[in-house]
């Protein structure tokens, strides 16, 4: 039912997530140059066999709470398990930002095998990480005018 006002936040906290994942979140400078990784790239690489494979956790992460988001949106009539995907929804966009924080504090600058020294670098966390912090208050904001419109329910059926 997009005429209430939780669906107006939940959708904007979907636009916000996505954004999230186009826009760049981490940094590193070096030597005048500077490299920045979109919110998609942010993972982790594991070697198995033999062979590198990537896995894009903060995708995957975030992309479960615009899932579950979107779902809550559709669950108009089960405002409690609505409210149930909201805060679920929120654990899983703060892990993702967490995840993200990890890696920009982590980040070891590069080895040049030429010179046999480490290439002078810094991390940098850019200000679209605000997004996430922006989501996790829509969300909690969409959450709180359930619970309201769950308590105006209930108040009417006592009336009848």
């Amino acid at each position: 039912m997009i005429q209430r006002i939780q669906t107006v936040f939940l959708l904007l906290a979907i636009v916000c997530l996505g954004l999230l994942l186009a826009m760049p979140l981490t940094g590193y400078e070096m030597d005048k140059t500077d490299f920045f990784k979109k919110g998609y790239t942010i993972g982790q690489s594991f070697k198995v066999n033999g062979e590198m494979y990537f896995y894009y956790i903060n995708a995957m992460v975030t992309g479960t709470a615009i899932l579950l988001a979107l779902v809550a949106i559709f669950l108009f009539k089960n405002r409690q398990l609505q409210m149930l995907l909201c805060w679920f929804s929120v654990v899983f966009v703060a892990s993702g930002l967490a995840y993200v924080y990890y890696k920009y504090m982590t980040f070891e600058c590069l080895y040049d095998t030429y010179r046999q020294q480490l290439i002078a670098c810094t991390s940098i966390l850019t200000a679209w990480n605000l997004l996430g912090i922006a989501a996790i208050l829509l969300l909690v904001a969409a959450a709180y005018y359930i619970r309201k419109d769950e308590e105006l329910i209930r108040s009417e059926a006592r009336l009848r």
